[in-house]
């Protein structure tokens, strides 16, 4: 077995235990770093911290050419950790939140407007694919929030908004035609079997039908017998001012023209 005498402890010991090229064995090594670093740990840091700034497009490169090789450990490594440390996880991501709620949001900001078209496209795409769990997740956060919204809607502010959007809506109404009666409605309501034209369900008390514009106001349609369709309060709520041309109903196919 081959032996090699420690410059630093005088010590014979066993080559393995010694660093390549090395007079000092990797004990006494290791004490000297950690010793070296306790002296000099700012120094050490501010130099890292600058050759950091001076080669951060090498690091990126690095970085990202690192992570594309070993995507799918570093995915099943990073999984592992969270699996096994998942509340110490939470607690931290929580923490950092709410220490940096300005920088986050400042950053969500910059990211939608370089990437607005992507976003907004994902979403409609999301939305016309998962309808349910849209309103799902709609109502869930509407009765977790109830008593912040009525106490908004009882607020100044609330009052304010509440009347601009009632005003808004007047005046839509005084500059488009408003011809529907009320035999035409209950035309409407004949046709459609006393039922939704969305979601199917009956018409009743607790449940009565609501006049939905087909074109919306906001893009130009009127309260007149063609634009208008018979909707429960849920789903004119939830339409709002959406337009899919796959559900505007043609009355003249039901042989209704006036």
């Amino acid at each position: 077995m081959e032996t090699k005498i420690c410059s630093k402890c005088g010590e014979e010991k066993n080559i393995e235990e010694f660093c390549k090229g090395r007079a000092t064995c990797k004990a006494c090594r290791q004490e000297y770093n950690k010793k070296y670093y306790a002296e000099n740990c700012e120094k050490l840091k501010e130099n890292q911290r600058r050759w950091n700034e001076n080669n951060r497009d090498k690091i990126k490169a690095h970085n990202k050419k690192y992570n594309e090789l070993h995507r799918e450990h570093l995915k099943e490594k990073s999984k592992k950790y969270y699996e096994e440390n998942r509340e110490s996880q939470l607690l931290n991501r929580r923490k950092y939140r709410i220490e940096n709620r300005e920088q986050i949001r400042e950053n969500r900001k910059i990211y939608y407007q370089e990437n607005r078209e992507k976003i907004v496209e994902e979403r409609r795409k999301y939305r016309r694919e998962h309808p349910e769990k849209i309103k799902a997740s709609a109502r869930r956060s509407y009765y977790k929030n109830i008593e912040r919204i009525r106490a908004w809607r009882r607020s100044d502010a609330g009052i304010m908004a509440n009347a601009h959007r009632h005003h808004n809506r007047r005046v839509r109404l005084l500059k488009t035609p408003c011809t529907l009666t009320l035999q035409q409605w209950e035309k409407i309501l004949e046709t459609q079997g006393n039922r939704c034209a969305i979601c199917g369900k009956r018409f009743c008390k607790s449940r009565p039908p609501t006049k939905d514009h087909i074109v919306p106001l906001s893009k130009g349609g009127g309260l007149t017998f063609e634009n208008v369709q018979a909707l429960c309060h849920s789903c004119n709520s939830s339409k709002n001012a959406s337009l899919d041309h796959t559900k505007i109903i043609t009355w003249s196919h039901h042989g209704l023209t006036t």
